[in-house]
């Protein structure tokens, strides 16, 4: 059973798998796939289309932009931000207050 906090807004296009638990104030954008036993934390951000594979972490204040794709057991830092269309490798650790937007430096 998912847990999804009474100040937490979720898209209802949004798909959210078994033992999810989203946090106060996290915000789920439309048509947006969060996986099994995912974690989505205080002040996170969802992006519209965003796919988030089971076990992923996303701390709080984290931005995940849309149509970005997180694969398994990625965490993803407090405050950290995700750019649009970028993807995740499974077990990545993204550290706290990176930007990560997939351009090559």
């Amino acid at each position: 059973m998912s847990y999804i906090h009474p100040k937490a807004t979720v898209d209802p296009t949004a798909v959210v798998g078994e033992g999810v638990a989203i946090r106060s104030g996290a915000w789920v954008g439309a048509r947006a796939s969060i996986g099994d036993d995912c974690e989505i934390g205080k002040n996170a951000t969802i992006g519209d289309g965003a796919i988030l594979c089971w076990g992923v972490k996303v701390k709080r204040h984290a931005y995940v932009c849309a149509g970005a794709f997180i694969s398994a057991r990625a965490v993803i830092g407090r405050y950290a931000e995700i750019g649009r269309r970028v993807l995740v490798d499974a077990e990545a650790e993204i550290p706290a207050f990176e930007t990560v937007d997939g351009r090559e430096s």
